[in-house]
C-alpha cells in the first residue's frame, strides 16, 4: 500500500513505519514475508563488506599475537637451555666400528684340511727332487718328505740316497723354523688384539666413571699442550698405572703357579679408591673431614656440659633451707 500516492497527505514517521507493516488489504505482514530486497542494496553491502573487514582484521590481530605468543616462548626456551659445559668424557664422539674377523689360530683347518700353521709352512717352502726306479723304470719325484715317495722306490745309488737324504733334513730343518716363526708372529698378533680390546674396554669403562660423577670429566682439549695437566688425565693415567702394576704382580703369581687373574680398569679403580682414597676422591675426602670436624665439636662440647659435676648444697639448719630456697631460679 503505497500512502504517498495520496495528494495532500502527509504523514508522520512512526504512522508510516506502521502502515508499511501492513498489506494492502491492512492486514498485519507476516515476518516470513519480511525478505532481504525490503532492506536496500547498499546497506546489505556495506554491512557485508563492514564483516569482512572486521573478520580480516581480526584474523591479522590473532596473527601477529601468535607469533609474539611463539617468539615469546621460542624466548623463554633459550633463556631456559643450560650454557653449554667444555667438561667432556674420553669415550665422547666414539663411533661404533664394525666388529673385526676373528682371528685365525693354528688349530682352524681351511678347506684342504690343513691348520693355518701348517699352511703357513707349505706356503715357505719347496719340495726337493729325488730321482730312483720303480718296476724297472727311472723317475724323478717332488716330495717334500720320504714317506711321499712310491711304494718300491730304490734309489739309484748310495750317492743319490745321500744327495736326498741330506735335502730332506734341510728341508725339515727349514719348515720348523718356518713354525717357530709363525707361532711367534701368532703371539705377536693375539698380544696387540688383546691390549686393543682391553684398550677399548677400558676407555669404555673410564667414560662411564666419568659419566657417574666417580671421575672427573676431561677439561682440556686433547691437542692443547697443556692436557696432561688435566686433573681429570692425571687422576685416570695414575689409576692405569695402578691396574699395570696389579696385573704385573698377577701375572708373577701366575707363573709362580698361582691361578691367572687379570683386573680392568674399573676394577683398578675401585681397589685405587680403597687405598688412595684421597686421590680416588678428594671432594668427598674434603667434606668427610669437614663432617668429623663438626662432629667432634657438637661432641665436645655436648660431653663438656653434660660432664661438668653440679655441686649439691650442704643443707645443715633451717636457715640453710631458707638461703637455698631463696638462691633458686624461678
Amino acid at each position: 500500500m503505497d500512502t504517498n500516492s495520496i495528494p495532500g497527505l502527509t504523514l508522520s514517521p512512526s504512522l508510516d513505519a506502521k502502515l508499511n507493516a501492513l498489506d494492502d488489504n491492512l492486514q498485519p505482514i507476516e515476518k516470513e514475508e519480511l525478505k532481504s530486497e525490503d532492506i536496500p542494496a547498499e546497506e546489505t553491502v556495506e554491512e557485508n563488506d563492514t564483516t569482512e573487514e572486521v573478520k580480516e582484521e581480526l584474523e591479522a590481530d590473532e596473527s601477529d599475537e601468535t607469533a609474539e605468543d611463539t617468539e615469546e616462548v621460542d624466548d623463554k626456551e633459550d633463556a631456559e637451555e643450560p650454557a653449554e659445559d667444555n667438561a667432556y668424557t674420553i669415550d665422547e664422539g666414539d663411533e661404533e666400528e664394525d666388529a673385526e674377523p676373528a682371528p685365525t689360530n693354528s688349530t682352524q683347518a681351511s678347506p684342504n684340511q690343513f691348520t693355518a700353521e701348517q699352511q703357513y709352512i707349505l706356503d715357505n717352502i719347496s719340495p726337493i727332487r729325488v730321482r730312483g726306479e720303480v718296476d724297472g723304470k727311472v723317475n724323478e719325484y717332488e716330495v717334500l718328505a720320504p714317506d711321499q715317495l712310491p711304494q718300491g722306490f730304490k734309489f739309484l745309488d748310495d750317492r743319490d740316497m745321500a744327495l736326498a737324504t741330506k735335502s730332506f733334513a734341510m728341508l725339515e730343518t727349514k719348515a720348523e723354523q718356518l713354525q717357530n716363526d709363525y707361532r711367534n708372529q701368532a703371539s705377536v698378533k693375539a698380544g696387540q688384539e688383546f691390549k686393543a680390546r682391553e684398550d677399548a674396554a677400558d676407555r669404555q669403562d673410564i667414560g662411564e666413571l666419568q659419566r657417574s660423577g666417580d671421575i672427573p670429566k676431561f677439561t682440556t682439549p686433547a691437542n692443547d699442550p697443556k692436557f696432561d695437566q688435566d686433573p681429570g688425565v692425571q687422576l685416570v693415567q695414575e689409576i692405569l698405572d695402578f691396574k699395570e702394576s696389579q696385573n704385573q704382580k698377577y701375572m708373577d703369581e701366575y707363573n709362580a703357579g698361582r691361578p691367572y687373574k687379570h683386573i680392568g680398569f674399573e676394577e683398578a679403580f675401585r681397589m685405587f679408591k680403597q687405598t688412595q682414597p684421597a686421590k680416588a676422591n678428594p671432594a668427598q675426602v674434603k667434606e668427610d673431614a669437614e663432617r668429623k670436624n663438626v662432629a667432634k665439636r657438637t661432641t665436645g662440647s655436648k660431653s663438656n656440659k653434660d660432664d661438668t659435676p653440679r655441686q649439691r648444697p650442704v643443707l645443715r639448719n633451717s636457715r640453710d633451707i631458707d638461703s637455698f630456697i631463696e638462691n633458686l631460679d624461678w
